[in-house]
């Protein structure tokens, strides 16, 4: 992968409001990076960065690896309940990959372990504290 500075695709629509931004990590587009910028994120801006993905993932005819960066967030959205979480979590494209998911501690590292022992999917999860650590782990994994 290739250490580029993406451009942010960002859900909602303004950088201003930017909660959790979407886009490439790579030029070679094999790598969808998410970042949860800052606490107070909903539901809502889950679902806009999940409908990014899916877009970024149908512009490529290829299975691609997920990056969810959570360094500057601690806390779980409000509203909703914990079968809203499990099925709005679970959603997954056809073609992803793996998914890492970097910086979580506290109640969100916690939440996403008990979350990923319960979810029927079939997607690989893994957690790193750093990005670099990350790609390493999305490189093993590939082969």
């Amino acid at each position: 992968m290739s250490d580029t500075t993406p451009e942010k695709n960002v859900a909602p629509d303004t950088a201003s409001e930017a909660i959790v931004t979407v886009d490439w990590l790579d030029q070679d587009k094999q790598t969808v990076i998410v970042t949860y910028q800052r606490d107070g994120w909903t539901w809502s801006d889950y679902q806009n960065s999940l409908d990014k993905q899916f877009e970024l993932i149908d512009s490529v005819e290829y299975p691609v690896d997920i990056v969810v960066m959570v360094n500057n967030t601690h806390l779980l959205p409000k509203g909703g309940s914990l079968i809203t979480a499990i099925r709005r979590i679970n959603a997954a494209h056809e073609r992803q990959r793996n998914t890492v998911i970097v910086g979580a501690s506290g109640p969100l590292t916690i939440f996403a372990r008990n979350m990923l022992k319960i979810m029927p999917n079939q997607r690989k999860f893994f957690f790193a504290d750093t990005l670099d650590e990350a790609k390493q782990l999305l490189l093993k994994h590939r082969e």
